[in-house]
């Protein structure tokens, strides 16, 4: 009846305590009592028992269910009495009823949480299914203790105590409805994973009882709670090895013998795996990967699995990957990686049949977010790949192929580092030559590696990561750290370049198949590389370089970087191997890479690489990989020092390297340091044993540390390599080593020798000097090295036994050197430096100097040549020169010209040219007061006029008499001028030069003709000027062809030519065309020297200083030869209209700068014999500015300028100097009087070389020396009126 609240309530409601009465709101209240008496009368209605019912089951939903759990323990008899009732309607025909029932049993017995109503209800249901004995009837109490065993797990394993239910369940497992089978697998399933021994006879048969049942269950039923339900049993039973035995028996049962559809467990994996429910399917495949881990751990023998391939469980597995679930594709994923643990998962042809399906489920996997089903995925991929048998390939066409290709772009495209671990495995597995058609897509290949190379290169460094740092300090002691702790960059680097080893063995194996580069079944035009015809257009060679590359740029940078912080010993082992199939592949190309390699201290590195990761195991790969690179890197590094050093006979060492070698590092197994230990052991060598143990190890020792230190790898400190030398050169006689081993030695003691300290360097150069005087071939103990070179010449003993040796052998290396890398950066960079280390060292040591000077003196030889360039290099560029090296060179080279001349040969040529060139560098200045000058000058006439010599040193000799001509007169020496007159060889000689009579194709170049007939005019012009000067008898006259002159000034020639030709005819107007030297042979007319003069102004544009200045100088005598004669020609000449232009020309080329001494002097010309305003006021400001600025540090050939500049504006009209400059006129002016030394005759004489010939400007500068008179300068230090007198400076 309706209660007074609206609630619920029986008759006598009112007498109930209101203990039992729970209020749940305002107007509702919920009484214990009244349910309970509703509940127990069997009058009332179903339908109220439902309405009681409801209103308890939803009160356990709502916030009042906890205030219900304490009223009903308050007394448990309450609780059971409730209880009791409730599940006496459970047998009820009323499905509602029957639901409500077990909604509100399950809920009350959860929220109650009491052991003893737990098994009171347990047992009550227990027993009372076992009374119906009909499990149609039973089905509410069935599902009501499914709910029960689901929330209150410890009631399982009591249930399981209850063997009679247990049986009679089994029972029902054969019962038609599908919900009494659900519901019964479900219990068996919850009570077998409780029970704690199932090896007890009652589960074992109990197991056995249930194992057909549930089979056919799992073949038969379609239903999906069913198969749910039967799936987590036979998941439960599946995880004890004994039960899977018994299960797995059913699948010995033959097709053929199956006449009964007898269901076996294979069958029944095949149809969860292939059911249209997901987690079924999932189910299912736990089920097989529960199955193989077994076998897996030992718990199942291996038959079990091929049991399973035999039940086509693995093409089944394929089958379901064709799906989007990605919980199904890591458990199909996991299941096939274990198959894959089975080699008859591979033998049977399971992976050609699914290779396909794996390619398109990790496609798939990489639409999805979860990055452990794409590296599952990956990690089945590289385990197929690798596993795979080389003789059946799983690629058949190039979809598939490409399939691949696209898989591993993807993958590596995410930059997911967790991902791309697992990708680089498989592409590493993948670059198997039977996985790759023919020809290989190289192309396809190459973007692939680009992709691995970015993602390692895109990942921080490992010092930039805590978690690598934590890991080093962690594990400072560990050797081996499995890749569980490694850091995520380290196992990138090393997966990266384990795919890169299987790249270079790819390459390895296809440079040995044709097929690899081109189809047999193409046709020829389709191979070629511009892709016509196919797609592979990258060639095996291509593919190399690229491998090349990323390795040299990529890789082996990576590992130096990081290497204090790698700890996984595969790094090494992968980078050695790729390393040592490069030197097998590609071996012209390892040259520049050894040498990088051996300056990145790649020697060091295998040392301590084996020291900390390898035992004393031989079979060692990393040992055997770092063992093999050390050989093959010293056998390079020996075919590069000896293309560069003397040829000399390597074979010994080659052979050493080769064959000896390997086996003795295996005996080397410590630290660099360890060489000096080893070192030290006394070798026991008596009689003929000679190449016992110690001694083959102190041999190697000596080479790993030879070529470490050659190539600046100071693996040893220095003053420990000497000590530990100096006991070796003690204890063990020279004589046992072989030469190469001794060139070891010799190297690393020079290397190691205290530079500091000279006397610790003779306490041990005596033996060793008696040793090397006893070497027949003393170049087979040369190393290029700055070090060893300048070792050699600090002691006398040592130098006088293999100081000229070791000189000649480094001139040789530097011209092998020139002639291969000249062109290279580093070379440049490093010729540099060698350059000047030399020239240090021939400044400051005079044994060195000496030794080198004896070389030049062999006068022939391409050692010679070089020694030339060098010395060349010093005496021009050397700006602190060295005076004990200066004394040596004035000595020395002048009689290595005497002994070269005296038994000329042509072979000899470029020495004398050379030295010629260099004497006369040397000595210009200096007078001719001994002998041997004399001796040198006669020899160098007397071969240039008997001999018929080549043009180069017909050139210097020239040279060098025109210089050595013009100094001594300067000194008011004439002996040589004299020597030159008197020689009428010498005259004929340079006359034949002028005529083109003594050029000769074979000996004189074209350019040489030009340059010897300019240097023949310099020399006559010499001649001319002093012969008049010192006023010497001249018997031969030279006649000069005008023509020739004339054709000289007005070709396009050369500066030498153009200085050359006006120097000669300043020199002949000088003297008024009137010399017994030489002679026009035609004369001179006026339009020759109108010609000559528009030719001189010509020439004078020309941005040159020294050919202006000689320009100028010409003009002034020219002028001067013509004004006597011919005044009008004069007045011709400087009233032509483009003086103008030609003034404006030069001065606007120096238009922001400072006008040049030759500009000044051409003003001064023009003033002179210009006609007025030819030279405006402007230039007037310009230069009287510029003059009165420059006061300070001027030479005195730029005062004498000025001072003329002034005087001769002083004489013009038109032009004068303001008033704002008088005063510093006037001050210069004073100055210049004061000084009568400015502008003498004693200033020394001035060359400029151009084109190896040094060009003389003393005629010039005495032309422009021409001091004006103290009249003329006087003149302007008059009253301001004479300045005014001539117009106002505001009007010009």
């Amino acid at each position: 009846m309706e209660g007074r609240y609206g609630a619920l309530f029986t008759g006598s409601h009112d007498e109930h305590d209101p203990v039992w009465q729970l209020q749940t709101g305002l107007s509702s209240t919920v009484c214990l009592v009244c349910v309970l008496e509703t509940l127990e009368d069997p009058q009332v209605l179903v339908i109220k028992k439902c309405a009681f019912l409801s209103q308890i089951a939803n009160l356990l939903k709502t916030q009042y269910r906890e205030a219900l759990a304490e009223m009903l323990l308050m007394d448990d008899k309450i609780a059971i009495s409730l209880l009791t009732t409730i599940l006496q309607l459970l047998p009820s025909e009323n499905e509602n009823l029957s639901a409500t029932v077990v909604d509100t049993a399950a809920q009350l017995c959860c929220l109650l949480k009491s052991e003893e109503i737990a098994y009171f209800v347990l047992e009550h249901i227990s027993t009372q299914v076992l009374q119906l004995a009909s499990f149609q009837t039973s089905l509410p109490g069935l599902v009501l203790l499914g709910r029960l065993l689901n929330g209150i797990p410890p009631l399982a394993q009591k249930m399981g105590h209850d063997m009679t239910l247990l049986d009679y369940l089994v029972t029902g497992l054969d019962y038609p409805d599908r919900k009494i089978k659900s519901a019964i697998l479900f219990l068996l399933a919850k009570v077998y994973a409780s029970v704690e021994d199932v090896d007890h006879p009652d589960w074992v048969a109990f197991m056995r009882d249930i194992s057909p049942s549930l089979l056919s269950i799992l073949v038969k039923e379609e239903a999906t709670d069913v198969l749910t339900n039967g799936m987590g049993l036979l998941l439960t039973l599946l995880d004890h090895p004994d039960n899977v035995r018994v299960l797995v028996q059913e699948v010995s049962v033959l097709l053929e013998q199956d006449v009964g559809g007898r269901a076996t467990l294979c069958s029944s994996l095949r149809k969860m795996v292939m059911a249209p429910d997901t987690n079924i399917q999932v189910a299912g495949v736990r089920a097989v990967s529960t199955i193989l881990q077994h076998i897996l751990d030992g718990n199942l023998e291996p038959d079990f699995a091929n049991l399973l391939l035999n039940g086509d469980i693995a093409e089944f597995l394929f089958e379901a990957l064709a799906t989007t679930s990605e919980q199904l594709l890591d458990s199909i994923f996991q299941s096939l990686l274990m198959f894959a643990d089975f080699d008859a998962f591979f033998k049977k042809g399971h992976t050609l049949y699914g290779i396909d399906a794996v390619v398109r489920g990790v496609h798939q996997s990489l639409k999805s977010a979860t990055t452990s089903v794409q590296c599952c995925g990956f990690q089945l991929l590289a385990k197929i790949l690798s596993s795979q048998s080389s003789n059946t390939s799983l690629l058949s066409n190039s979809a598939g192929y490409q399939q691949f290709v696209q898989l591993f772009v993807s993958g590596l495209q995410t930059c997911n580092a967790d991902l791309v671990v697992d990708v680089l495995p498989a592409v590493s597995a993948f670059l198997r030559r039977d996985h790759q058609p023919s020809p290989v897509p190289y192309a396809d290949l190459q973007n692939v590696l680009a992709l691995v190379v970015k993602n390692i290169k895109g990942w921080p460094m490992m010092q930039d990561s805590p978690v690598c740092e934590t890991l080093v300090k962690a594990q400072t002691q560990s050797h081996i750290v499995g890749n569980s702790r490694m850091s995520k960059m380290q196992k990138l680097l090393q997966e990266g370049l384990k795919v890169f080893h299987s790249a270079w063995n790819l390459v390895a194996v296809c440079k040995e198949d044709p097929l690899a580069d081109e189809s047999i079944f193409a046709p020829p035009e389709s191979q070629s590389s511009d892709g016509s015809g196919r797609s592979f257009s990258t060639k095996v060679g291509s593919f190399l370089q690229f491998l090349f590359q990323q390795t040299d740029e990529g890789f082996i940078p990576l590992v130096m970087q990081n290497l204090q912080y790698i700890t996984d010993r595969q790094v090494f082992v992968h980078i050695f191997s790729i390393l040592n199939l490069q030197y097998q592949l590609i071996p012209d190309t390892m040259s520049v890479l050894s040498c990088k390699l051996a300056s990145s201290c790649f020697l060091r590195l295998s040392l301590e690489v084996k020291a900390k990761f390898c035992t004393g195991d031989s079979g060692d790969t990393l040992k055997q990989a770092a063992n093999l690179f050390i050989r093959k890197l010293l056998s390079v590094l020996l075919m590069i020092g000896t293309e560069k050093e003397m040829a000399c006979s390597v074979a010994e060492e080659e052979n050493f390297l080769a064959k000896e070698l390997l086996p003795i590092l295996a005996h080397i197994n410590g630290e660099p340091q360890s060489l000096l230990t080893l070192l030290m052991e006394k070798s026991d060598l008596e009689n003929t044993d000679r190449e016992c143990l110690v001694h083959r190890v102190h041999k190697a020792c000596m080479a790993i540390l030879y070529y470490s230190y050659l190539y600046n790898d100071r693996m040893v400190d220095e003053l420990s390599l000497h000590k530990v030398l100096l006991v070796c050169l003690d204890q063990e006689p020279l004589r046992l080593f072989p030469l190469y081993t001794m060139k070891h030695f010799i190297f690393l003691l020079a290397v190691s020798t205290p530079m500091s300290d000279s006397s610790y360097l003779d306490s041990w150069s005596s033996p060793l000097t008696q040793f090397l005087a006893e070497i027949k071939e003393p170049l087979m103990l040369y190393t290029h090295c700055q070090e060893l070179l300048e070792w050699c010449f600090r002691s006398s003993e040592l130098t006088n036994v293999i100081g000229a040796v070791f000189m000649e052998s480094w001139l040789w290396n530097k011209r092998c050197a020139d002639q291969t890398m000249c062109e290279t950066a580093m070379y440049q960079t490093q010729e540099a430096q060698n350059n000047e280390f030399l020239s240090k060292l021939l400044i400051r040591n005079s044994a060195a100097s000496s030794c080198f000077m004896d070389l030049i003196g062999q006068g022939e030889g391409e050692v010679v040549t070089q020694a030339l360039d060098i010395l060349q290099s010093i005496v021009f560029s050397t700006s602190a020169e060295n005076p004990c090296f200066q004394t040596l060179l004035n000595y020395k080279l002048p009689n290595i010209l005497l002994k070269l001349l005296a038994s000329y040969k042509q072979e000899v040529d470029h020495t004398v040219a050379v030295v010629l060139q260099l004497v006369c560098h040397g000595q210009v200045y200096e007078q001719l007061t001994d002998n041997l000058n004399l001796k040198l000058v006669h020899q160098v006439v007397s071969t240039i006029t008997k001999y018929a010599i080549s043009g180069e040193i017909l050139l210097a000799s020239l040279n060098y008499l025109t210089v050595l001509l013009v100094g001594t007169s300067m000194r008011k020496d004439t002996r040589l001028l004299a020597i030159l007159l008197s020689n009428d060889a010498i005259l004929m000689l340079v006359q034949d030069l002028l005529s083109g009579n003594t050029f000769r194709q074979d000996t004189v170049s074209e350019d040489q003709a030009v340059s010897l007939q300019s240097c023949a005019l310099q020399l006559l012009g010499a001649l001319v000027q002093l012969q008049v000067q010192f006023k010497v008898a001249c018997d031969y006259t030279v006649h000069v062809q005008t023509e020739l002159l004339l054709e000289m000034l007005t070709c396009d020639g050369t500066l030498l030519q153009l200085f050359c030709v006006v120097s000669f005819l300043a020199s002949m107007f000088h003297v008024s065309l009137q010399s017994p030297v030489a002679r026009l042979d035609l004369g001179i007319s006026s339009q020759h020297l109108a010609l000559i003069f528009l030719s001189l102004q010509n020439i004078m544009v020309v941005e040159e200083e020294l050919l202006r200045c000689a320009v100028v100088c010409c003009m002034s005598w020219l002028l001067t030869y013509i004004q006597p004669r011919h005044q009008a020609l004069v007045d011709h000449l400087m009233n032509q209209p483009w003086n103008q232009l030609l003034l404006q020309t030069v001065l606007d080329t120096h238009n922001n700068g400072t006008v040049p001494p030759s500009v000044v002097a051409l003003l001064t010309l023009f003033l002179e014999h210009g006609k007025p305003g030819l030279v405006t006021q402007k230039h007037v400001d310009r230069i009287v500015t510029q003059a009165t600025l420059q006061q300070e540090g001027t030479s005195s050939v730029v005062d004498i300028l000025y001072g003329k500049f002034f005087s001769v504006i002083a004489k013009c009209t038109g032009v004068e100097i303001r008033l704002t400059h008088r005063a510093s006129v006037k001050e210069f002016v004073e100055k210049f009087l004061r000084e009568p030394s400015v502008g003498s005759q004693e200033t020394l004489v001035r060359f400029v070389e151009v084109q190896d010939v040094m060009l003389c400007s003393s005629w010039i500068s005495d032309t422009f020396q021409q001091r004006p008179s103290t009249e003329e300068l006087s003149r302007l230090l008059q009253d301001d009126n004479q300045f005014t007198g001539k117009g106002s400076s505001e009007e010009c």
